[in-house]
């Protein structure tokens, strides 16, 4: 579930009735304590959602870190993975996937890409190296619009 996990009620509520994983966002971790407790409480089912802009993360109104440092500060307080989102400005498009298998490949938890894949070329360059690093992907709007066939992206990835 991800999306309106403000507090950790919210999570706790999710989780309760049977989501498999939850991801949290930049609200709640601006209480860190927080989510350690709740990797704690229900291990292996938080993921974090990092989203960054050239390997920075912002962490509050006034205040950026590196998102490497982070990955690996949510590895060692048991986040189950990292849910990465590359902003830009608005009408700018840029891939994220490139900053996202940079995260992946300097940690040893799992991240999974928001976004990046608009055609079957991104889908075959997933198997190369840096975005093999990647745990996952969301493929949405391609798949949305008719960019993208699910069976030829399953087909792809075989």
């Amino acid at each position: 579930v991800t999306g309106g996990i403000r507090k950790r009620e919210h999570a706790e509520m999710w989780l309760d009735v049977g989501a498999t994983y939850v991801i949290v966002g930049w609200k709640m971790l601006r209480n860190p304590e927080t989510t350690v407790e709740l990797c704690a409480e229900y291990p292996h089912r938080i993921i974090v959602s990092l989203e960054g802009n050239n390997g920075r993360v912002q962490t509050s109104a006034d205040q950026f870190s590196d998102a490497i440092e982070l990955a690996h500060r949510y590895s060692e307080e048991g986040v189950n993975q990292i849910f990465y989102t590359e902003l830009h400005a608005a009408g700018e498009r840029t891939d994220p996937l490139p900053a996202a298998a940079v995260v992946a490949k300097q940690t040893d938890i799992p991240v999974i890409c928001n976004g990046g894949v608009h055609d079957i070329d991104a889908v075959t360059r997933l198997r190369q190296s840096p975005l093999s690093a990647l745990g996952g992907v969301v493929i949405g709007r391609a798949l949305l619009n008719g960019g993208l066939d699910y069976a030829q992206v399953l087909r792809a990835l075989k």
